[in-house]
């Protein structure tokens, strides 16, 4: 499936995005900044906290917002009251626009029935569900504490609770194991398998994401002592073109590296505007904003973000100016993870290339070897293209 816009029908209302620093326990593969320290006091503290950046962040914001994203850490372990107290500040703060996409992230062990009926009334018409394997072997590994029943329960429940909205983070590529080995299965035919059954849900939206071993995660200290075997390059490209061509068989539209979506009404509004180079205000400890070519964050602690917050300063760690250099390659960096691609004229007006010609040869050899094509005025990744996105930006 192809996905064609113009440039005047890409988003340009700003994003706002809130991290919720909580978790109960840390996940063996996460990076994301969170804490286990999730007491009612310490909840209250950072929700007053923020309330007290969103003040100080309204002058500097004054533009209509379109998406409201809550993610962490684990946002589901906030009580419906304590998310009621950030919505209602959230709107009292920012214009959010009328059919603003709002998005909320849960764990499935964290919610009832009634806990996502109470979400949905708060105004999230989103929900974005952290199921990550439909296997309870691999739940065990990944260090998720959730079971593969819950999940799937989950999905029925947030459609009761009138989510039509829905989207399911998987991840793939995880190292051989002796339990699959001994049902004379790989890995790969399993998580064909896996995805298959999240299908069956009809959900909107789908990340399926390569794992990766981040810095001071278990896993990455697990292959540092040999522990692990990762998969080898040719064995990711395989997860990749597989799912990428069982999803797209079945009506989904692979639109970025990790993302698919049931057409092109249920694309992330919210995540493009971090490929598209559009505004976005990061609220609550270690959240990223930009905006005007400034890119900016916040301290990844909550001690001090609540501690420069009480002091009236935001909690600002540190920030980046991006050039014309800078802005160019993250636009080639960011455009060819999408399918979307990179609109020809409007590159060569910011930045004076024409991708087609400079460098001389590059793109047709590109495209012969079926990596890219040119739909329009796009010049477009193909599947091929898109697992080796990130080195061809590099190539310009």
């Amino acid at each position: 499936m192809n996905l064609t816009l113009s440039p005047t029908t890409t988003p340009q209302r700003a994003g706002l995005y809130i991290h919720i620093p909580f978790c109960r326990k840390k996940c063996h593969y996460c990076d994301f900044y969170s804490t286990a320290a999730a007491t009612k006091g310490r909840i209250d503290e950072f929700i007053a906290a923020l309330r007290q950046e969103m003040e100080l962040q309204r002058s500097f914001w004054p533009d209509e917002y379109d998406t409201l994203y809550l993610g962490g850490g684990t946002p589901s372990l906030l009580s419906l009251d304590q998310l009621a107290e950030i919505i209602d500040t959230v709107r009292k703060t920012f214009p959010l626009t009328q059919d603003a996409e709002q998005t909320i992230e849960a764990n499935p062990d964290d919610i009832t029935l009634d806990y996502l009926r109470g979400v949905r009334s708060l105004g999230f018409n989103r929900l974005s569900l952290g199921l990550q394997s439909l296997r309870d072997e691999n739940l065990i590994w990944l260090g998720r504490r959730h079971k593969a029943t819950q999940g799937l329960w989950t999905i029925e429940a947030a459609r009761q609770a009138g989510f039509n909205n829905l989207s399911l983070d998987l991840i793939f590529g995880l190292p051989e194991r002796l339990p699959a080995a001994r049902q004379g299965q790989n890995s790969l035919s399993l998580w064909l398998w896996e995805l298959d059954e999240a299908i069956c849900y009809e959900p909107e939206h789908l990340s399926c994401y390569q794992l990766s071993y981040e810095p001071h995660t278990l896993i990455m200290r697990q292959k540092q002592q040999g522990l692990i075997q990762p998969l080898t390059e040719a064995e990711e490209a395989d997860y990749f073109l597989e799912t990428s061509a069982l999803l797209e068989s079945r009506g989904y539209l692979h639109y970025e590296v990790s993302n698919f979506s049931r057409g092109g009404k249920w694309l992330s509004r919210h995540n493009q505007k971090y490929w598209q180079h559009i505004p976005y205000l990061g609220l609550g400890p270690s959240a990223h904003s930009f905006a005007r070519g400034r890119r900016y964050w916040n301290h990844r602690s909550l001690s001090l973000y609540c501690q420069t917050l009480k002091q009236g300063s935001l909690p600002i760690a540190g920030e980046e100016i991006l050039g014309p250099e800078e802005l160019r390659l993250e636009t080639l960096y960011l455009g060819f993870r999408t399918r979307q691609g990179i609109h020809l004229t409007e590159f060569c007006r910011r930045f004076g290339q024409n991708l087609l010609s400079d460098p001389p040869g590059l793109a047709n050899r590109l495209i012969d070897e079926g990596k890219l094509e040119v739909r329009g005025e796009w010049l477009c990744p193909t599947r091929q293209g898109l697992a080796i996105a990130d080195a061809l930006a590099l190539m310009w």
